[in-house]
């Protein structure tokens, strides 16, 4: 039993080193930078992922709709690391920017959209003392 607890363990921290560690791309010194930094775009994505999971779990009301949000989001980055992994940066970065923009967009709709009363509220108080 001990020694299937420590071949897990062992197989859990080698999966969580290579995920953590960025993508090797041989022979291309600029597509290797590109995606060593969209890898770190990527790591930030997986923690905003983790704490909105936490946001659903505690905090959101309307959990059904952002669950959906947050599962495309999640999709979209499995799909744009495996892309870097495969040597395909720029796909992979134009995934996850799309992506972000689809989730953002999905989140901002269901949140009403973006108001700003105090910007609303002084051009009608500019507009009465006029």
């Amino acid at each position: 039993m001990r020694a299937r607890l420590q071949k897990m363990f062992m197989t859990m921290n080698t999966l969580a080193r290579r995920f953590l560690v960025p993508p090797v791309i041989q022979g291309k010194e600029d597509a290797a930078r590109n995606a060593s930094a969209l890898y770190l775009i990527l790591l930030s994505v997986f923690v905003y992922i983790l704490l909105n999971v936490v946001g659903v779990a505690v905090l959101f009301v309307q959990k059904l709709s952002v669950s959906a949000i947050l599962i495309a989001l999640i999709v979209v980055a499995v799909i744009s690391a495996w892309l870097s992994r495969r040597g395909q940066v720029g796909v992979a970065s134009a995934v996850l920017v799309f992506g972000l923009w689809f989730t953002t967009t999905a989140y901002l709709l269901l949140s009403g959209g973006i108001t700003e009363n105090s910007v609303s509220h002084n051009r009608a108080s500019d507009q009465t003392e006029r």
